[in-house]
């Protein structure tokens, strides 16, 4: 019997995609399924059909694997961060080992027998968070992650694979905006100021990096909500903001970033464009609070490889940095003779005896705020 729409199946899941839905057989048609897991038995609504496959939803699960676990997390499966929550993590690994092995037997004709997945900590893993910023249909603020292959926003602070530092800041963020009823960024209108809440951790050195796209240039009572962040957390080195007024889905912008908060110099390092922040005195200085507008040139190493021994893209050029970082039309001038002179005598001198670790090819000119 063929499969056609909205047609409703029991459908043995045997296997994950690539994508991490189910994988069953039904008349000889391949069926996805969202969240299921290999050894259920589900009742499948299908809601698509195609030539070679056909994709279905859960209706409700005839009989759960052994594989199947409770989901920890109150925004799965409505959250599109995640895919493998229902299962044991044992299963994941195994499945994804699996996925490996079929590569190499599928496309090189070779049987291989990959080694086991050296596995970590299943939770708090990641150093990074990129939280869209909208406003939902009762007026309030959402702050999470879109939902699968849409643009609607499900309300989520606390993600189970990111540091648990993030919740707090997204909240007093959250709070910040309500309080001083700062405009949210809404793309079908293309109107509103806030887009994107941006974090990042360096678990090497503990810093967080807080970073808030705006679809314009200044953010109201900034001073209030850099007090605010610093008070809650020490670790929190740098506050970004970054300028993205195009109607597109990327979410940074190609402005230049301005340093809204703290003084910045560069030092050798092991890492590409890594800056040393140094908080100023920045809870004291309120409305004299530093905004450096003016793009300058500054120098930095380049990295032969870095600390994950991942051969890193190198050989930047001085014309290509500053394409990709143009300085405003207004401060475009030439760099006078002498400055350029002592740059290169300076560049000269570094290929001499450059850092450990670093390639002999001095300094790079990059355009930074």
């Amino acid at each position: 019997m063929p499969i056609e729409k909205n047609n409703q199946i029991e459908l043995d899941i045997e296997s994950l995609s690539s994508e991490g839905s189910g994988v069953g057989h039904y008349g000889g048609l391949a069926v996805f399924v969202a969240g299921g897991v290999p050894g259920d038995r589900l009742l499948v609504h299908i809601i698509k059909v195609k030539k070679n496959y056909a994709v279905g939803k859960i209706v409700r699960c005839v009989r759960p694997s052994v594989s199947r676990i409770p989901s920890d997390c109150p925004v799965f499966p409505r959250c599109g961060g995640c895919a493998f929550r229902a299962m044991t993590y044992e299963t994941e690994t195994a499945e994804k080992k699996q996925r490996v092995e079929d590569a190499f037997h599928r496309l090189s004709h070779m049987d291989i027998a990959c080694e086991e997945i050296l596995t970590g900590a299943p939770d708090r893993y990641r150093n990074k968070a990129q939280y869209p910023v909208s406003v939902s249909e009762q007026g309030e603020i959402q702050i999470g992650f879109y939902a699968p292959r849409t643009r609607r926003v499900i309300d989520c602070t606390d993600c189970r694979l990111q540091p648990a530092e993030f919740r707090e800041i997204a909240e007093t963020f959250r709070t910040f905006l309500q309080e001083f009823r700062i405009s949210v960024y809404d793309a079908e209108r293309q109107k509103g100021l806030v887009r994107h809440l941006y974090l990042r951790k360096g678990y090497a050195s503990g810093e967080i990096m807080v970073c808030i796209v705006l679809n314009g240039k200044t953010l109201p009572h900034s001073e209030v909500l850099t007090e605010r962040l610093c008070a809650l957390n020490p670790h929190i080195a740098s506050i970004v903001l970054n300028h993205n007024t195009q109607n597109t889905a990327v979410i940074l912008g190609r402005l230049p970033i301005r340093f809204a908060v703290f003084q910045c110099a560069c030092r050798r390092c092991r890492f590409i464009r890594s800056i040393t922040i140094w908080r100023n005195a920045c809870t004291a200085r309120r409305r004299s609070l530093p905004i450096w507008t003016v793009p300058r040139p500054c120098w930095i190493y380049t990295a032969v490889r870095a600390q994950s021994d991942f051969p890193w893209r190198i050989g930047q050029n001085a014309s290509s940095a500053r394409k990709s970082y143009p300085p405003p039309s207004r401060t475009r001038r030439r760099m006078p003779a002498a400055t350029a002179f002592k740059m290169r005598n300076f560049s000269a001198a570094m290929q001499k005896t450059p850092p450990r670790g670093f390639k002999k090819t001095g300094f790079v000119p990059m355009w930074c705020c």
